[in-house]
């Protein structure tokens, strides 16, 4: 990119995450909260800071030059930089066939694990659903959490959360999926990682000591859906709550749609 070293030195903290957003401040414990100053409403990482929050459309106001920002959602900064530098061209552009949750191996279980974060009530959510080879619901739990904790803190809180619950129910040998490629990683390598996330690991590898198997994997958010879902009904109930072989109503479409990708 031809533009001055200053603006590369900014574009490259934004990619890393590495520039004073409220959200960066809050996992270092700088700061009460992740949520942004001006539109009050979103945590402020680098994409929000500088792209996506409501307080900036007057900024990207010129359809002519920014159109994309309406019709194309972004997950990073690094993600927008990267299209903005190689667009895509209807040439190139295929339909992927849709990602969906797979079922584990007949001799085993599937437990997967979410973590929300609702900044605007200072509170988080932690969620669990084991399932077996054909998809059924063998018990799934919502749980809220009033604790300050970052997103990686989070889903690593509800790893350890998720591998207790199974015990509870029974479960001995299971794959344990989640989303945050951070705390699949941690609980998979024997690097020692910061607090608290270090320690949270810490405290589900010892949980993972209890099972005859457990094998790890990283899933994309849409093969995380229906734990997803359930992390974030932990905003709207007061207490922890277990489903036996269910899970809450609103939620049957979601299990229904992993189900009918189980036959195509």
């Amino acid at each position: 990119m031809r533009v001055p070293p200053k603006v590369k030195t900014m574009l490259w903290r934004a990619c890393h995450e590495a520039m004073p957003t409220k959200k960066a401040l809050f996992c270092r414990t700088i700061t009460a909260d992740s949520v942004c100053v001006r539109c009050h409403a979103h945590p402020e990482d680098a994409l929000h800071a500088l792209w996506s929050c409501h307080e900036l459309d007057s900024v990207w106001s010129d359809l002519e030059l920014w159109s994309f920002q309406v019709s194309t959602q972004f997950v990073t900064f690094k993600e927008l930089l990267l299209w903005q530098v190689c667009p895509p061209t209807p040439v190139q552009q295929t339909h992927r066939p849709k990602t969906r949750w797979r079922p584990p191996p007949s001799e085993l279980f599937k437990i997967n694990f979410d973590g929300a974060v609702f900044p605007h009530v200072k509170k988080l959510g932690i969620s669990v659903v084991i399932r077996d080879h054909q998809g059924l619901v063998i018990a799934s739990c919502s749980k809220p959490v009033h604790q300050e904790l970052c997103s990686d803190d989070i889903e690593a809180k509800a790893a350890g959360w998720a591998l207790s619950f199974a015990l509870d129910v029974g479960v001995k040998q299971a794959i344990l999926e989640g989303d945050s490629l951070t705390v699949i990683r941690g609980l998979m390598e024997e690097e020692r990682l910061l607090v608290p996330l270090g320690l949270l690991i810490k405290d589900a590898k010892q949980l993972s000591q209890r099972f005859e198997k457990l094998l790890y994997s990283h899933a994309k958010r849409e093969c995380n859906n229906l734990a997803h879902n359930l992390a974030r009904h932990a905003a709207g109930i007061p207490d922890f709550l277990v489903w036996i072989e269910d899970i809450p109503p609103q939620f049957h479409d979601v299990l229904q749609a992993d189900l009918l990708g189980l036959t195509e």
